[in-house]
């Protein structure tokens, strides 16, 4: 019977070739990493650092995660790859972002909502920059699109909401970390919004 790339893989590492067995594995799985990154992250260079995150991690413990993968269990290994990869993205963001909750008002509207209230309330991004990062997932896009959402963000936050919010958004643009869209000492305006 034939082994699969994955099994060679898995060989490679378990028989002390760590260099070639990671390098084939790179270079055969880092675009399936690279898609499910963008997914959590909104800029190249936040994709890097998530996919750089997954490697590390993945790569951990003498790649005991990779070594987990069983080649005759019900998953493809690229199936199995992208659901370890998307929690490993989840637990890269929590660590760059850490546990925000959005308000009630913003939870319950779409996603794309809720994209454009992080692009405009955490990151202090302008219409285009906005349309800029989301393009990524929503490539039909529109300047309008991104304004009828920001009219709806409006309209379900309080007065207290928005006002907290846009002083929260003026002040981040002050600091340095405003071009990285970070504010790296803040707990966000999500935060602050729910406890106002």
């Amino acid at each position: 019977m034939k082994q699969s790339r994955i099994e060679n893989i898995l060989l490679c590492l378990g028989a002390g070739q760590i260099d070639a067995g990671w390098a084939t594995f790179l270079d055969t799985y880092s675009k399936t990493m690279l898609r499910v990154a963008r997914q959590f992250a909104t800029d190249d260079s936040a994709v890097d650092d998530c996919y750089e995150y997954v490697c590390a991690r993945l790569s951990d413990n003498n790649f005991r995660r990779l070594k987990t993968f069983d080649p005759s269990g019900t998953a493809g290994f690229k199936t199995w790859l992208t659901a370890v990869t998307a929690n490993l993205c989840k637990d890269w963001r929590r660590s760059v972002y850490g546990r925000k909750q959005l308000p009630e008002s913003i939870r319950r509207l779409p996603e794309f909502d809720q994209l454009v209230f992080d692009c405009f309330f955490r990151r202090g991004m302008t219409h285009q920059e906005c349309l800029y990062v989301l393009k990524n997932r929503f490539t039909k896009l529109t300047l309008d699109q991104i304004s009828d959402a920001n009219a709806r963000l409006y309209s379900v936050l309080s007065s207290k909401q928005r006002w907290q919010l846009s002083v929260t958004r003026d002040n981040s643009r002050l600091t340095d970390d405003s071009a990285a869209g970070i504010d790296a000492d803040s707990d966000g305006p999500e935060v602050r919004v729910q406890s106002g």
